[in-house]
């Protein structure tokens, strides 16, 4: 599994880098995942894991 982002820096998963790895990976996404609609297109993107699903 490939984890999209470390919290060591700016940005994190976004829903093209999502995409484009998991088709060769697994992918947790992480960081950039605020909300639960953004969990969502993660899950959507092809993500199989995240980091952080807000309630």
């Amino acid at each position: 599994m490939v984890k999209t982002a470390t919290g060591f820096s700016d940005g994190g998963a976004t829903v093209p880098d999502v995409e484009l790895m998991s088709e060769y990976l697994p992918v947790k996404a992480s960081g950039g995942v605020g909300d639960y609609e953004a969990a969502q297109a993660m899950f959507d993107a092809g993500a199989s894991a995240s980091a952080r699903v807000p309630a």
